[in-house]
């Protein structure tokens, strides 16, 4: 059919055309694709979850090894006397560590750093519970049980810091633990003090018109530990004079004859030195001297002189004892304390009095002491006399004598500096320093830095302990590590030591300046 010239063709449709050609979903697939949409999303629902459990499960483990590290390393910092738990705590065991012996503290007061058995921390809503056992063990280097050749069984303390936690379902549990000896200048398991000495002597003497002694005197000392020789010093008006005592093990005397002398009338100071294995030790005493005729005297000794505890507290208790050349009525003893000076009343009779400094809260610094006894005879007259005593400390600061740099390159280590490419400045050889400290643990912190070049600190690792009880500490700069272009660097090494609470800190530079020596190739390294 044509209209006006044009051509229209004719469209047949089938009754089901309009459905064919719809681009729709039926209900049927529409269901389907629901379906198929939802488990896929389970799915991935299921992986999200298991995905943030595990996080937090991993999370929650690495916060209970950093706890337990801190616990440990905090722990076996402190200084030896403090290391151990006390029996009244919750959760106290007499024995742990597969059936070690607990190490158990009785000071008071209870020091701060001392930990419980139990404690409890919650962190990021996880509650984490720490068990701490601190237990004796044998060192097996000496013998073990009854074949220790010291006797002493209790050598070594044995921490252990245990934590449990539950996160979600899962429970965990983590578990370090280090051993921690004394160092040379701490107090031995066993419980034996450093050697120290006690000085004896009349608190006044009689002199003669020309000075010398009225009578003869006797000075006596008695140490800590057994000896081989004693020296009495002292000095008169012809200078110093020097008297060996008699005696053995830890009982020494001098006498010193009428021909002593001369003196003058005031107080002079008689001094003891003791040698034996332990090591030397010195200890002395004051005696006033006086002219014109004879009074009521009395004679003063204090005893023991001893190590002070980790809190400087008295390890146990001094007497002070007095006799008089007549009968006492009465009597004081000041001595001095880390805050002043302490007064106790003497008690007695007759000749015959003393007076106990208890071994309490009380703290006292370290050193030679003078204690002050003051008393009234029973004719009226009074008199005044004197005793020193040793108190040492427990705990040394942090003391970095030395730092060297070890050549590769030489026998014997002799310091030579670092030898690097002149190309690049990287060192040809590993290379190692060493830092020479005092009165510090294996477990303490030393460190390398080098001021000039970088703020990162190098940790040094112990590496030996030294006859003189010094201990040394290594650090190793591996071959290929770059080195400032200059001819000489500056190092430093620092010790961190806690002692009852508080960081003592020493440096050392090294001086003169370690030389960087850049050549061509490393056979020229010498």
């Amino acid at each position: 059919m044509s209209v006006d010239g044009l051509f229209v063709p004719r469209v047949t449709s089938s009754p089901d055309s309009s459905l064919a050609d719809d681009g729709g979903f039926t209900l049927v697939e529409l269901l389907v694709a629901i379906i198929v949409i939802g488990l896929v999303a389970m799915s991935f629902l299921g992986l999200t979850v298991s995905t943030l459990s595990s996080a937090r499960w991993h999370e929650a483990r690495s916060h209970a090894n950093q706890f337990a590290q801190d616990a440990l390393e905090t722990i076996v910092a402190q200084p030896w006397a403090t290391i151990g738990l006390y029996a009244g705590d919750a959760g106290y065991a007499a024995t742990g560590n597969g059936g070690e012996p607990t190490v158990v503290l009785t000071a008071t007061p209870r020091p701060a750093s001392v930990p419980l058995p139990l404690a409890t921390t919650v962190s990021a809503g996880i509650s984490y519970t720490t068990r701490t056992d601190i237990t004796w063990r044998d060192d097996p280097s000496d013998g073990t049980g009854a074949a220790d050749t010291n006797g002493n069984t209790k050598d070594i303390k044995h921490v252990t810091v245990a934590l449990t936690w539950t996160a979600g379902t899962r429970t965990g549990t983590l578990t370090l633990d280090d051993l921690r000896s004394p160092t040379a200048t701490e107090v031995a398991p066993s419980g034996a003090a450093a050697l120290s000495v006690t000085v004896a002597a009349p608190a006044t003497q009689q002199l003669s018109a020309n000075g010398n002694l009225a009578t003869a005197m006797t000075v006596t000392a008695t140490t800590s530990k057994s000896v081989t020789s004693a020296t009495l010093t002292f000095s008169t008006r012809n200078g110093p004079q020097t008297v060996a005592m008699t005696g053995s093990a830890m009982a020494w005397s001098a006498t010193l004859p009428t021909s002593t002398g001369p003196f003058d009338t005031v107080p002079t100071t008689f001094s003891v030195s003791a040698t034996g294995t332990s090591g030397t030790a010195s200890g002395k005493a004051t005696v006033q001297m006086v002219t014109g005729a004879s009074s009521n005297t009395i004679t003063v000794n204090a005893a023991p002189g001893q190590t002070l505890t980790g809190t400087n507290t008295l390890s146990s208790a001094i007497t002070v004892s007095v006799v008089g050349s007549s009968a006492i009525s009465a009597g004081t003893v000041t001595y001095p304390t880390h805050t002043g000076t302490a007064t106790r009343a003497l008690l007695g009779g007759g000749t015959s009095w003393s007076a106990v400094i208890p071994a309490d809260a009380t703290v006292f610094d370290p050193g030679t002491e003078t204690v002050t006894v003051q008393v009234t005879f029973t004719d009226g007259t009074t008199k005044t006399g004197l005793a020193s005593l040793s108190l040492f400390s427990a705990s040394l600061p942090p003391d970095v004598t030395n730092l060297v740099v070890n050549s590769p390159f030489t026998a014997g280590g002799t310091t030579q500096g670092f030898c690097v490419s002149s190309n690049n400045f990287t060192l040809y050889t590993a290379t190692t320093i060493d830092a020479t400290v005092f009165n510090v643990a294996t477990t303490d912190t030393v460190r390398l830095t080098a001021p000039a070049l970088t703020t990162v600190e190098f940790p040094m690792s112990y590496l030996k302990t030294n006859a003189d009880g010094s201990m040394v500490f290594r650090y190793t700069v591996p071959s290929g590590q770059a080195l400032p272009n200059a001819t000489s660097i500056l190092l430093k090494a620092y010790a961190l030591k806690t002692i009852s609470g508080q960081v003592y800190r020493d440096d050392f530079l090294t001086n003169p300046l370690v030389p960087i020596h850049a050549v061509s190739k490393s056979s020229s390294c010498t």
